[in-house]
């Protein structure tokens, strides 16, 4: 994934416990992971973050938390910047089905945002 210069983003709000898991997930993909906490996130899953943001701030809401990443992410020199919902959930195959539809030429500068779906989908 570095190839295409791809990092993770995540908006906690009073997460689950699997959040933890996930973020280990794509850490383990390679990925840069961006968490930004709306609401006090356990230990467990902060420490799979490679950048914390908002630290235990009040709940900026959905829409400017995500501007604030994306803006924070172009910063870095990320080209792409890929938004799980906290409660999404995800594999390491799913994540290698995104990277392969990264590295495929599909994706174009036209799409404003991609859905991924089951197989048939």
């Amino acid at each position: 994934l570095e190839k295409h210069r791809v990092a993770a983003a995540i908006i906690s709000y009073h997460p689950p416990a699997a959040l933890a898991g996930r973020l280990q997930l794509l850490r383990e993909a390679g990925m840069q992971v961006y968490l930004w906490q709306n609401s006090e996130t356990p230990a467990e899953a902060v420490q799979w973050a490679n950048e914390v943001l908002n630290q235990g701030a009040a709940n900026a809401g959905l829409g400017p938390s995500l501007s604030l990443l994306l803006d924070h992410a172009r910063t870095a020199g990320y080209e792409k910047l890929l938004y799980f919902d906290q409660d999404t959930t995800f594999t390491a195959e799913s994540l290698a089905c995104i990277a392969d539809f990264l590295e495929s030429g599909y994706y174009t500068t036209a799409f404003a945002a991609i859905r991924f779906a089951e197989a048939a989908h």
